[in-house]
């Protein structure tokens, strides 16, 4: 967060100057906002436990609420906000934003208040695909509370100068989130930055704090101390000094949030499995392939690593040093001055993505069917463009070979396969959900979005009907693509509806389901070698609240550990919470302001080091495929679009005998521009690459390719170092603007926009129509035999 300091303090997002339009005079309530408020509050219907819970907001205090998952703190925070507009004390109008983390949960807290708070209220949500998403500044004219995530708040502030002084109250849903490197941390720079550093007028504009949280977590602490500052740090980023939480009325919090049963299971490993000695088999020659070509290659870093090879296979250790065996494959030295293609820079990067989804399928078989192992295998090596049969060498023939023969041997074994784990699941079950009838609800958690399908496909094609009509579904994030596992928000949203009205009764769902997601009361929770920090152990307990409810971890031994420790460090967080409470309030904003001062200080060092380290420098570089080093864009032929877009404006990459229009894709559409996937070249053995290395954008009536930085290497010298960033504004040389000159150059004469072409010849589309079309577009140029 530390360069939003700098750009904060450039553009005074905190200056005194208000428009006299963004206050009024206080006003006197009707008689029907009366009526409404009180209506308002017997739909709400608050426990006592949940009005002690608001105390502190409603003294006009920056609050912490912590309690459990099913107590109802949104309820709370809908009181809070009633009675913040209701308030018509001050000047300045009252404007809320609510903030929650994930698109789902944005739209669900829309959706509670929405159906709470009175209709003279107006409510909206904004998600990054909405269209005022980078409009704050005009939609809170129009609206009383906006529901967002936390990083179109950011956004805004910082690239558009919205002050945060525009809200009167800012929400934050699971605000134990607030810790370095998260979205709600960034956002809580700019309003410590102003506290510390604006006018006392601009301070007393600052909003109202929030936070609601089922449990605030301590991180590292191994002592009460260690705890109870890791949960002052967070009040601190919150500048918040009261931590509420259920004291006078715990008997009744404790009566209408009944804590589920709990229970271990150890899980049986398969290591001696003929399965597994079949994968490892081939894992051993695939090893010995890197140990050759690491040594042909003669690359110190590579051969340290390779060195390092871990010996367990299954380990997370081994699938992590495969990737990082790709990211230094990546970085190898051009050291002629053709830039040829090394292929063994390439196999080894191939021989790194084998290495991780054979790794997966290890971990993944102690859990799921055999079948279920072939299937994901054969979805990223036969179907995957990057394996596919046009792509591969011969070198690489032989790699596939190796799975191929290993698809046959284990296809051999599937049919007589029979996990013991699976059939311990079933039991459980069975026994725990027998007799529930309409009323039975689980959800079984796992790691990934791969077992997740399998554990679901399993369950619908059981020969038990029980299990079958349970109709199980997988419940996963946004943030991958659908064809990788991922869900998209109406997807979600349609799952957790047939959750909650019983056509599905189980649930089999990544960690995205344990914070926050409004899911039916559950019988029973499953854990099925999955756990992760206290915080998640709390949050995922907290989903078994039908009374009699049962939570149960089926787990490795090494799992089991990690659980066993979450639960003392949850004692921990406990005693840690009770001692806060017994600090006195001068004590704790006094820690607060020595931490926030502490922290500004940090940030404001760390911006002017990034900024020195940012200031863009002129150099000659060439951008190379990172997987072929082929395609190479100069930098003499790089602008960017609205500072944001880096395009080639090189017509010779657009020739149309090495791209065409591949399959179509979701409609995507932003800014007038539309997007297109093209793929890079291998010159060699006349195989295409099938590195994607950007999109095909159409900006003022002409076409240009916008470049993906991930899958590009930046050239700047023979035997140096390919460097390789995640984002555009990592990158350390300068990149001019796109002005008329260049544009003229890019499409007169015989350089006419080839895209361009390329495009009319398959549709005859108008510009409007071409204007909202996504397709990708596939390089089919090879090279020579």
């Amino acid at each position: 967060m530390s360069s939003n300091i700098e750009d904060y303090k450039l553009t005074e997002y905190f200056s005194d100057g208000e428009s006299d339009s963004e206050y009024s005079a206080g006003n006197e309530i009707s008689e029907d906002q009366a009526d409404d408020y009180q209506k308002c509050l017997a739909h709400l219907h608050l426990r006592n436990y949940q009005e002690e819970l608001a105390e502190a907001a409603l003294q006009g205090l920056n609050t912490v609420i912590c309690a459990p998952t099913g107590s109802g703190k949104t309820r709370v925070a809908t009181y809070i906000i009633l009675n913040h507009l209701n308030d018509k004390n001050g000047a300045k109008k009252k404007k809320v934003a609510f903030l929650a983390r994930t698109v789902p949960l944005t739209i669900q807290q829309y959706k509670s208040l929405y159906k709470y708070l009175p209709s003279n209220y107006k409510i909206t949500y904004i998600t990054g695909d909405s269209q005022d998403s980078m409009n704050l500044q005009s939609v809170i004219k129009h609206y009383d509370i906006i529901v967002m995530t936390p990083m179109i708040l950011q956004n805004n502030v910082v690239k558009t100068g919205l002050r945060l002084s525009k809200f009167s109250l800012l929400v934050f849903d699971e605000c134990h989130h607030t810790r370095k490197g998260e979205p709600y941390n960034q956002l809580m720079s700019s309003y410590l930055f102003a506290k510390l550093k604006g006018s006392d007028k601009a301070k007393a504009r600052l909003p109202k704090i929030v936070g609601l949280t089922a449990s605030i977590g301590i991180e590292n602490g191994k002592t009460v101390k260690e705890a109870s500052e890791s949960i002052l740090n967070v009040l601190s980023n919150l500048d918040a000094p009261c931590l509420s939480t259920v004291k006078k009325f715990k008997e009744e919090l404790e009566e209408l949030t009944p804590v589920p049963y709990e229970r271990f299971e150890l899980l049986t490993e398969r290591d001696g499995d003929e399965a597994v000695k079949t994968i490892n088999d081939v894992l051993e020659k695939l090893e010995s392939w890197i140990k050759k070509y690491a040594k042909d290659l003669k690359d110190d870093s590579i051969n340290i690593l390779v060195s390092q090879l871990p010996s367990n296979r299954k380990t997370q250790a081994y699938g992590q040093w495969a990737v990082k065996l790709k990211q230094h494959s990546r970085t190898i030295p051009i050291s002629d001055v053709n830039k040829e293609t090394k292929l063994e820079v390439r196999a080894l990067m191939i021989l790194s993505d084998y290495l991780v989804h054979y790794n997966v399928a290890l971990e993944a078989y102690d859990l799921v069917e055999l079948k279920d192992i072939i299937n994901y295998l054969d979805n990223h090596f036969e179907k995957c463009i990057y394996f596919g049969v046009k792509n591969r060498t011969q070198q690489e023939e032989i790699f596939y070979k190796y799975f191929s023969e290993l698809k046959a041997a284990l296809s051999r074994r599937a049919s007589v396969d029979e996990n013991p784990n699976l059939i311990r699941l079933s039991k459980i079950l069975l026994e725990k959900l027998k007799d529930k009838g309409d009323d039975a609800r689980c959800i079984i958690f796992v790691r990934t979005r791969a077992l997740a399908e399998s554990l679901a496909q399993w369950f619908n094609r059981h020969s038990i009907l029980a299990l079958k009509d349970l109709n199980a579904k997988i419940f996963t994030g946004i943030n991958a693509a659908e064809e990788e596992g991922g869900m998209t928000p109406k997807l979600q949203d349609d799952t957790l509806q047939s959750f909650r009205d019983g056509v599905t009764k189980v649930l089999v769902a990544t960690s995205v389901a344990e914070e926050g997601l409004d899911i039916a009361d559950c019988n029973l929770i499953i854990k099925y070698n999955h756990v992760g920090n206290e915080v998640s152990t709390i949050q995922t307990k907290g989903r078994a609240r039908k009374r009699g409810g049962f939570s149960v971890l089926l787990a490795m031994e090494n799992v089991l550990c990690r659980e066993r420790g979450n639960q003392e460090k949850t004692k921990l967080m406990l005693e840690a919470i009770q001692e806060i409470s017994k600090m006195n309030p001068s004590e704790i904003i006094k820690y607060l302001d020595n931490y926030q001062k502490k922290r500004i200080e940090d940030e404001e060092l760390e911006a002017q080091l990034a900024s020195d380290k940012r200031m863009p420098q002129e150099k000659v570089f060439t951008m190379v495929c990172s997987q072929c080093r082929k395609v190479g864009i100069d930098n003499t032929k790089l602008r960017t679009i609205l500072g944001v877009h880096r395009v080639s404006i090189d017509s010779e990459l657009l020739q149309s005998d090495k791209v065409k229009l591949a399959n179509k894709k979701e409609n995507y559409r932003w800014n007038r521009i539309s997007w297109f996937s093209i793929l890079s070249r291998q010159n060699r053995e006349g195989k295409i690459c099938g590195n994607t290395l950007g999109t095909r954008i159409k900006y003022k009536k002409t076409t240009y390719f916008a470049l993906g930085i991930k899958n590009f290497g930046f050239f700047i010298g023979l035997d140096t170092r390919l460097q390789h960033y995640k984002k555009w504004d990592q990158v350390p040389y300068s990149v001019e603007e796109i002005d008329s000159e260049d544009k003229m150059k890019y499409v007169i004469g015989d350089e006419r926009s080839k895209a361009d072409m390329i495009f009319e010849d398959e549709s005859s589309s108008s510009e409007e129509e071409i204007d909202g079309l996504i397709q990708p577009l596939q390089n089919t140029y090879q090279g020579q035999k």
